[in-house]
């Protein structure tokens, strides 16, 4: 039983920093990693990770807390919070300048 609680945790630690990587890969322009620069990786995520818990008003601890993963877990609409947008794949302007409505 101490065995299955212990794997329960492993795979919720490894999910939770795999939702965490992703998230702020996608919005806070996380770099990257390379096999040779797994300490400046944890650095820029701990840095990312102060950012975004400053930006939504969260205890900035640059820590993942049970608080900042469940806003993670929300619903986004991809749009990066804090970076330029030039840095982020993609036009964020609209192409169409005539708009029409009913």
């Amino acid at each position: 039983m101490e065995s299955y609680y212990k794997l329960c945790v492993l795979i919720t630690l490894v999910v939770s920093g795999y939702i965490a990587k992703n998230y702020l890969n996608r919005l806070y322009g996380l770099p990257k990693q390379t096999s040779s620069d797994t300490e400046r990786r944890s650095s820029a995520m701990s840095l990312r990770l102060k950012e975004m818990q400053q930006f939504f008003g969260l205890t900035v601890t640059g820590k993942l807390n049970e608080e900042t993963l469940e806003l993670m877990k929300k619903s986004r609409c991809g749009v990066p919070d804090i970076v330029a947008y030039s840095t982020f794949a993609g036009d964020y302007k609209w192409k169409k300048h005539d708009l029409t409505y009913r």
